[in-house]
Parts: structure tokens; C-alpha cells; sequence
């Protein structure tokens, strides 16, 4: 972990757009160092974020789709393992 992001009254498209914001600096580095490789970024959480809204996607599905398009960043998502045996 290098920050802490926190955003009051926000959704997961905004997280993901303030990320990106605040990942900028460390992405160029780590490109700049890696042959212009993709920055790889893991999204630890539990399953709760499994549940589906109203969209039918869930929170992990509308991460990967914000990120599918932007060869940047490889993202990975890791769920607790106790609470993803659920």
C-alpha cells in the first residue's frame, strides 16, 4: 500500500477515476523502470463486494471494466480468503 484514498459520498467509478489520479506519479516510475510495462495494481477486499446492485455488476466487475481499457494498469483482485469461502 502507498496511499490512502477516501472520498465521502462516492461510488466505485469515482474510486477508480481519484486512483488513477493519484497513481499517475508512480505509474510513469515504474513504467519509466520496467521497459513501459503495465503497472501491476491489486484490489484486496471481501465479499461484500461480490454483492450485485442494481446495475447487475458488482464492484469488482465495475473496477476491471473502468480498467479493461487502460493498457496502463494490470489489475488483480484478491478477496479474503474467509470471507470469499462463504
Amino acid at each position: 500500500m502507498l496511499e490512502e484514498i477516501f472520498l465521502s459520498n462516492s461510488n466505485t467509478s469515482a474510486m477508480c477515476e481519484r486512483f488513477e489520479q493519484r497513481a499517475n506519479f508512480y505509474l510513469q516510475k515504474y513504467r519509466a523502470a520496467n521497459g513501459g510495462a503495465p503497472l501491476p495494481v491489486t484490489v484486496y477486499g471481501d465479499a461484500a463486494g461480490q454483492a450485485r446492485s442494481t446495475s447487475s455488476k458488482t464492484d469488482y466487475d465495475l473496477i476491471r471494466d473502468y480498467f479493461r481499457g487502460r493498457g496502463q494498469y494490470s489489475i488483480a483482485v484478491r478477496l479474503s480468503a474467509k470471507q470469499s469461502a462463504r
